[in-house]
């Protein structure tokens, strides 16, 4: 159920002690950057998002993205996770950091970062994210396309087409897009065996 009430500054630490009430919030709450929390939301970003504690640290990372708060050291913790041994998760989390905070950061040191990504041995999903960051920039586009294409060919994970369409519905697709390109993915969808009719129903565009 979204939280679409304020809540008070003083309820947020009691909030916050418990794991699933505090990801549930970060996740469902409608008011960042409309209540007078920031404070509170910076001070746990900025005392967890290094952490040794692997869920307060995602939820950091999680409450950034959803407050929309950044600070460049946020950004330098990003990169140290991306080249760790850490999990895909958190990695992918990451990813979806950099997508948020784009227009933040150096042109040049979002395009490397997401770049190496795609030549490391990680998992298709990251990949595809990393992917569909570059877009954000339109560099190469037919190139970057083409290596999406062959990402989303080779899943055999049905979040890689989720996170295919609702990326490039955030991207790329909201240019006037040529009827080939959406053809292509929608025949990528169309010929998946790692799809049930539903799925490719809720992913064809239109």
């Amino acid at each position: 159920m979204l939280l679409d009430y304020e809540v008070s500054k003083l309820d947020l630490p009691k909030l916050f002690k418990n794991s699933f009430n505090r990801s549930l919030f970060i996740a469902e709450y409608l008011h960042f950057g409309n209540d007078d929390n920031a404070d509170f939301y910076i001070q746990y970003i900025d005392e967890n998002i290094d952490s040794r504690k692997i869920k307060a640290q995602e939820d950091a990372l999680e409450l950034s993205i959803a407050s929309g708060i950044f600070k460049p050291l946020y950004f330098e913790i990003v990169k140290k996770i991306i080249n760790s041994k850490r999990s895909d998760w958190i990695k992918l989390l990451c990813v979806d950091w950099l997508f948020s905070f784009y227009n933040h950061l150096k042109k040049t040191d979002f395009i490397e970062i997401n770049e190496y990504l795609l030549k490391t041995n990680t998992s298709e999903l990251i990949k595809t994210q990393s992917i569909l960051n570059l877009l954000l920039y339109k560099n190469n586009e037919q190139l970057i396309l083409t290596l999406l294409f062959e990402r989303i060919h080779l899943a055999k994970d049905s979040t890689v087409y989720y996170r295919l369409v609702n990326g490039l519905n955030s991207t790329y697709l909201t240019d006037k897009v040529s009827k080939k390109i959406k053809q292509d993915i929608n025949r990528l969808i169309e010929t998946s065996s790692h799809l049930t009719d539903n799925q490719k129903n809720e992913l064809i565009l239109v």
